[in-house]
C-alpha cells in the first residue's frame, strides 16, 4: 500500500508531494488504463468516473476533498499520460476546479462523497434553495446556508398559507393546504374572536348568568368575592337589613300607631334603598361575569368552545346533515394567520429535514469555505 500519509501533512516538500501524486496516478493507471482516455476526459460513463473516484477514497482512504484535486489532476492529464510523453510532469494541468463549480456545487460533492463532475445543476429551485441532481443514482438535492434556509422556511409557509388573510373565515383555512398537511386541531390552536364579536358574546353571556341568579335577596347569595367592591356591597347589604329587622321588633313591640306608621316609613325607605342595591348589585355581577367571559375569550377560547358545545378533543365539532359529517364553523370565529404562520416557522425550524428532506427527512451538514450548508435529499 502506498505511504499516502505524506499527501496529508501538507509540508512545504513539494517535490516529495509531486513523487506521491505521480505514483497514485500510476496506481490509477493500472487500475483504470484499459478505458479510453476519451472515455475518462469526457465523463460521460458515470460510472468509469465514480470507480475512479472511489479508488481513490475508498482504496487509498483519502480524504474526500483531497482525493477531488488528485481525480482532476489524473483526468485533466490523461491523454498526455497515455501519450508516452514524460514533458506534462514538469507542468502538469492543474486546473482549478473550484473556479468551474460553485460552492453550494463542491459542497454537495463533499458530502456525497463523489466529485463535482458527476453532480449537476438544476435550473429548478426548491423555495428558494438551489437544487442538484446526482447522475450516479438520480437523486436530487437542495442546499443553502443558514440564511437561505430560514427564507425557504418563509417561502414555504407563504406557499401552505398562500390566500389566507386574518379576514379569511374558518371554513376557507379548513378548505386550505394547512388543513392537509398540519391538521385541524393545528387551524384550531389560532382561532379568535374579534373584538366586536367578542363584547356582544361576553354581554349575552353575562346578561344570561346575571338573570338565572333571580332577583333581590336572590342575587346576595351570589356576592362570594373577596374584592373591595363586593364587601362593601355586603357590609351595606348587612346594614340596611339589620337597621330593618331593628325596626320590624320595634313595630312588634308597640301599639302606637303613630310610631308604628313612624317605623313602617323608615322600613319603606329602607326598601328603597335595597332596591337601588340589588341594581348596584346586579351592575356588580354583571360587570364580574361580563369580564369574566371576556377573558375566556381572550386566554381560555378552547375551554369556552368546549363548555359551549362548539369544541371537542380540540377540534371543532361535526354535525350531521342529510347523513354525513361537516364541521360547523360558529361565524363569530377567526383564524390568526399572522401568528399561524410565524408557529409554522418556528415548528419547521425545528426539523427542517422533516418538511424538506422528502425522501429520508434527513438535514445533513457540511462546511465548505468558512460557510456551514445544509443539504436534504427530495
Amino acid at each position: 500500500m502506498l505511504k499516502l500519509k505524506y499527501i496529508l501533512k501538507e509540508e512545504d516538500n513539494n517535490q516529495r508531494l509531486k513523487g506521491i501524486e505521480l505514483k497514485i496516478i500510476r496506481y490509477l493507471e493500472s487500475k483504470f488504463g484499459e478505458y479510453e482516455w476519451e472515455d475518462i476526459y469526457s465523463g460521460y460513463d458515470e460510472d468509469i468516473n465514480e470507480s475512479i473516484f472511489k479508488e481513490l477514497t475508498d482504496t487509498l482512504k483519502i480524504p474526500v476533498e483531497k482525493a477531488i484535486d488528485l481525480y482532476y489532476l489524473y483526468v485533466n492529464n490523461i491523454e498526455a499520460i497515455r501519450s508516452g510523453d514524460d514533458s506534462w510532469k514538469e507542468n502538469p494541468n492543474r486546473e482549478d476546479y473550484t473556479e468551474k463549480f460553485s460552492d453550494k456545487h463542491i459542497a454537495l460533492s463533499l458530502e456525497l462523497n463523489t466529485i463535482p463532475s458527476l453532480i449537476s445543476e438544476d435550473r429548478n429551485k426548491y423555495y428558494g434553495l438551489d437544487q442538484f441532481t446526482y447522475y450516479v443514482d438520480h437523486g436530487e438535492y437542495i442546499i443553502g446556508d443558514s440564511d437561505e434556509v430560514r427564507d425557504a422556511i418563509r417561502e414555504y409557509v407563504e406557499n401552505e398559507t398562500y390566500g389566507l388573510t386574518n379576514y379569511s373565515s374558518v371554513k376557507e383555512v379548513y378548505g386550505s393546504e394547512i388543513r392537509y398537511n398540519f391538521g385541524e386541531r393545528f387551524i384550531c390552536e389560532f382561532l379568535f374572536v374579534p373584538e366586536g364579536w367578542k363584547k356582544e358574546i361576553a354581554n349575552e353571556d353575562a346578561g344570561y348568568r346575571v338573570a338565572e341568579m333571580g332577583e333581590g335577596e336572590g342575587l346576595i347569595s351570589e356576592l362570594w368575592g373577596d374584592d373591595p367592591e363586593t364587601l362593601e356591597l355586603k357590609s351595606k347589604y348587612e346594614s340596611l337589613e339589620l337597621l330593618k329587622s331593628d325596626l320590624e321588633d320595634k313595630i312588634n313591640q308597640t301599639d302606637n300607631s303613630e310610631e308604628i306608621e313612624l317605623y313602617q316609613e323608615k322600613i319603606d325607605g329602607i326598601d328603597l334603598e335595597l332596591e337601588d342595591l340589588y341594581t348596584d348589585i346586579r351592575q356588580h355581577l354583571y360587570n364580574y361575569e361580563y369580564d369574566n367571559s371576556y377573558d375566556m375569550l381572550t386566554n381560555n377560547l378552547e375551554e369556552w368552545l368546549e363548555d359551549y358545545g362548539y369544541m371537542s378533543n380540540g377540534e371543532l365539532i361535526t354535525k350531521r346533515e342529510r347523513g354525513e359529517s361537516k364541521t360547523f364553523f360558529p361565524n363569530f370565529l377567526s383564524v390568526d394567520i399572522e401568528k399561524m404562520r410565524e408557529e409554522l416557522e418556528s415548528l419547521i425550524l425545528e426539523n427542517v429535514g422533516g418538511y424538506f428532506a422528502t425522501y429520508d427527512s434527513i438535514e445533513r451538514e457540511v462546511e465548505y469555505n468558512g460557510i456551514t450548508y445544509y443539504i436534504y435529499r427530495l
